[in-house]
């Protein structure tokens, strides 16, 4: 079920119930913030939702309002004065733009590329990165509202190709001459076979796409429902792992600037130390990306998610070896 809330005289959302709960014990909104289900004829303060919940559902059943016919919030004239409100049919036209967001009207609650086609491929696309990489929570939240699995699978193809070609590009100014390890990795990734090796890897990559992200997102759904307590749906998963990874490939430009710049000292050693400690910041900003968009869209702590989708596999890894050194 999805609310909505009230916050600096502005409503915001849908969230989910779980993303609601988060809110309050975090003190972002207060028991007097007001909020609003699909089914209840008006808003009304947290605090009195919660200390009566049978007063919830009398809310709940005593109309069938749809989330679309969300009732105007306006705020009150004076600091001691009620709260009025308004029935949904007289909604005042500048209150349009907080009500239930729309994937073409509000990118404050929907992510720009959800707004594909009506917006600009590529600058949706570009500012959709950068809010992923640099605001990975917030991203999450939007994602966990709603939306379908056709966009985010291409957001993934688009940010893995950008991140093939930025990772060929910096394999190729590795000193292969003076590095075996660079050598070896131009064998391994095919780089020596010139523009047929690029090619062969995006074509596998892009047909392996679909059934990886598949595979992956079921095993976190489960981690985060299992041993998080997530209610979130699989679709909720699945898109925040598109957007995650998609974002995540195109971090390659970092190992790209870095080689590129140590190439200059002309040293084997300063090229490899630089490929090395630029690897090591992808890892760590990757995961923290892919860690905030699933804790924000599943309405959990970043910590538990980590808990959740880590501590299985330790256990099992952890199991493994008791069990071989017997």
């Amino acid at each position: 079920m999805k609310w909505f809330y009230e916050s600096n005289g502005k409503a915001h959302g849908p969230i989910l119930e779980a993303e609601l709960r988060r809110l309050r014990d975090t003190d972002k909104i207060s028991g007097d913030s007001l909020v609003w289900r699909e089914g209840m004829p008006d808003w009304a303060p947290l605090s009195s939702i919660q200390a009566d919940p049978q007063h919830a559902s009398h809310l709940y059943e005593a109309s069938s309002a749809p989330e679309s016919q969300l009732p105007a919030l306006c705020p009150p004239t004076k600091p001691d004065a009620p709260r009025p409100f308004a029935h949904p049919s007289s909604k005042p036209e500048h209150f349009h733009e907080h009500t239930a967001p729309s994937k073409a009207s509000d990118n404050r609650s929907t992510l720009d590329w959800e707004q594909v086609p009506e917006a600009r491929l590529l600058p949706a696309f570009i500012r959709t990165l950068q809010n992923t990489l640099f605001d990975s929570r917030q991203t999450g939240w939007r994602i966990g509202q709603s939306g379908d699995w056709k966009l985010p699978l291409i957001f993934l193809a688009l940010g893995e190709m950008s991140g093939t070609l930025l990772m060929f590009a910096t394999i190729s100014l590795l000193p292969a001459n003076n590095s075996q390890l660079a050598a070896m990795t131009k064998r391994m990734v095919g780089l020596q076979s010139g523009g047929i090796g690029l090619a062969a890897l995006m074509a596998s990559s892009l047909l392996m796409l679909p059934l990886g992200i598949l595979v992956k997102s079921a095993v976190l759904h489960w981690c985060l429902k299992i041993f998080g307590g997530s209610e979130a749906p699989f679709l909720t998963t699945f898109r925040a792992l598109c957007y995650a990874l998609g974002s995540a490939a195109t971090l390659w430009l970092i190992p790209l600037i870095s080689v590129a710049a140590a190439t200059v000292a002309g040293e084997t050693a300063t090229v490899d130390f630089a490929m090395a400690l630029a690897m090591a910041s992808v890892l760590v900003w990757s995961v923290g990306v892919t860690l905030g968009c699933l804790a924000s869209s599943h309405g959990m702590s970043t910590f538990k998610a980590a808990l959740a989708i880590f501590l299985p596999p330790i256990v099992a890894f952890a199991l493994f070896l008791f069990t071989a050194a017997r």
